[in-house]
Formats: structure tokens, sequence, C-alpha cells
């Protein structure tokens, strides 16, 4: 889990901070990616629960978030399998209580998505030149769903979820083993 997290951070990573050289001791918070950075080393190194040698922090929710991806489990269900499985582990367990803290957890790996709205027919994207269209071009589609009237914005009828290539490269890249 070391391992990860430090290629994680990548060869970019800015340790723009101050140490006092004899004690140690730094004169100035860390900016906010490397506090990162420390959160998941701590994360990485921190053990489940006291005494637990099987598993950190880290490694138990990343095996709970592929459980939930691998097999097609709901956001309610995955709380709910949070809390029992906290109640069976001892009281200094540190796991997150749902998905929310989860996933609040893991943004700090920086593999996010961004969401593009579609075209329901799959014509276009409403994308860079076309973001502020509200009709495809092509079919003549509305790009959202009619608003009820408890609805505080729009909804797109269909969305794609964009996972950018670039830092995702630069990840596989910045491990010694797969850059081999």
């Amino acid at each position: 889990m070391r391992t990860m997290v430090l290629d994680a951070t990548g060869p970019n990573f800015d340790w723009s901070f101050s140490r006092d050289q004899n004690s140690g001791h730094t004169e100035h918070q860390p900016n906010p990616a490397a506090q990162k950075f420390f959160t998941l080393l701590k994360d990485a190194d921190e053990p489940l629960w006291k005494g637990c040698k099987k598993h950190s922090r880290l490694s138990a929710v990343s095996q709970l978030l592929n459980l939930k991806s691998e097999f097609n489990v709901s956001q309610a269900f995955y709380d709910r399998l949070m809390s029992t499985i906290k109640s069976m582990i001892p009281e200094d367990e540190k796991l997150p209580r749902n998905l929310y803290e989860t996933k609040k957890m893991m943004t700090k790996l920086g593999l996010g998505y961004v969401k593009i709205d579609v075209c329901i027919n799959n014509c276009m994207l409403y994308y860079k030149e076309h973001n502020h269209k509200m009709k495809c071009t092509i079919c003549g589609h509305d790009r959202y769903k009619p608003r009820s009237s408890n609805s505080r914005k729009d909804v797109s009828f269909k969305v794609l979820r964009y996972l950018p290539l670039i830092p995702r490269l630069q990840r596989l890249y910045m491990s010694n083993e797969t850059a081999k």
C-alpha cells in the first residue's frame, strides 16, 4: 500500500514546506497536495484496528470498493454492509461509516472522472463548443428531462462518465514494476 501511495503522488509532487534541519519539526504546514499525500501514507500504514496485522485502513477500503463495483452493489447496501462490518470488529476500528466517507477518502488518489451530457440517441456530446446547447443538433431531442415542481436543477437524459487517460497512464508508468 505504501508503494501504491508513493506511486500515486507522482514525480511532480510538490514538497514545498520548510523543515528545521536540527529538530526535524516543520515550521509551516504542508501545502494541500502534500497534506493529501501524508494522509494517504497514514491510511496505508494505519492498521484497521489496534493489533490488526492483515489489513490497513486503505487496503480494507479499497477491497470493499472493489466488491461494490464487481457485484454492482447499491449505495444503500454498501452503507448497511459497512455498519454491519463495523459492529462485528473491535470498537477502535477505523473504517469509514458509509460510501460517502469512503469515496471522500479515495478521491485523494486523484483518479476522478468528468461528466459529459450526451444526447439520449447518442447523436452528440454536449461538450466544448456544444456545451451551451439545449437540444441535439442532429435529432432535435431535448438535453434535459422536464423539471418537476420540486426539482432545483436540470437533469440530463443521459450522461457519459469520461475517465481521463493521461493521469491514469502517468500513474501506470510511475510505478517501478509497471514501467518495466
